[in-house]
């Protein structure tokens, strides 16, 4: 987090917040949950991605599935929406205003944050896909980037 003009105060409590929420949606004997946050078309439109890769090295598990099959997630997940919401008001505030955000949270507390500033035309299954493939390989090949 190199020249931060967000307040950093208020920052830090949103990301201690969402790390907190994104860790109440995941079952036992988890590694990395894996958040993405995405702000799409004129509207900016918020959507939301979640997937936890298991201790035992399985894939990805998509947390948003699981959802929609039980509701039993609905609130934390609204909650990670609203926490996206905010810090992407604290950065447009600042002049920061990323069209994409991407958390991964690590077992032991550990946290990395990808932006993207590029504007996200259509949320479809391309983009998706394309999203998965850079934030979900192991290793987490667009983390080094």
């Amino acid at each position: 987090m190199h020249d931060i003009r967000e307040n950093k105060e208020e920052l830090s409590r949103l990301l201690g917040a969402l790390g907190n929420a994104l860790a109440s949606l995941l079952p036992g004997g988890w590694r990395e949950a894996v958040a993405g946050c995405f702000f799409v078309g004129e509207e900016q439109a918020p959507q939301l991605q979640l997937h936890v890769f298991p201790a035992d090295g399985e894939e990805p598990v998509d947390l948003m599935e699981l959802s929609w099959d039980s509701g039993a997630f609905d609130d934390a997940i609204l909650e990670v929406q609203r926490l996206c919401g905010g810090m992407r008001s604290l950065c447009v505030g600042a002049h920061d205003a990323w069209s994409s955000m991407t958390f991964r949270l690590s077992a032991d507390g550990a946290f990395r944050i990808a932006y993207g500033y590029e504007p996200i035309a259509a949320y479809d299954a391309r983009y998706v896909l394309r999203w998965q493939s850079r934030y979900l390989t192991e290793g987490g090949g667009a983390w080094d980037s």
